[in-house]
């Protein structure tokens, strides 16, 4: 057994397991609707600036709402929604902006 952690359903199959006190994938009064492999779907009820347990990366960007996006402390992302409703944070990457240390010289990747 887990401190903290406590079954909740299991089947033949699969077993789901809830952690006490875990802290949620974004602040209030942000809150995570979908995680997908390259994006997080977000809701808040007003505008709001949240910070988003996912891994902060340049290639963040909103793609739905407005807002802007960049790093927060401990390595996650810092969201800043400017209205209510939903917002979607996206990976886009472009390979043009691909920059390289190579022998120690940055190098630009087009």
């Amino acid at each position: 057994r887990v401190p903290g952690l406590r079954e909740v359903w299991r089947s033949d199959d699969w077993r789901l397991y809830r952690l006490d006190d875990a802290a949620p994938l974004a602040t209030p009064p942000v809150r995570v609707t979908a995680i997908g492999l390259d994006t997080v779907d977000l809701t808040t009820p007003r505008a709001a600036t949240t910070v988003v347990r996912v891994r902060f990366t340049p290639y963040w960007a909103l793609t739905r709402g407005r807002g802007c996006v960049g790093p927060a402390g401990g390595g996650w992302t810092r969201v800043r929604l400017d209205a209510p409703g939903a917002a979607r944070l996206a990976i886009r990457f472009a390979p043009g902006a691909l920059l390289h240390f190579v022998g120690g010289h940055l190098l630009l990747i087009d």
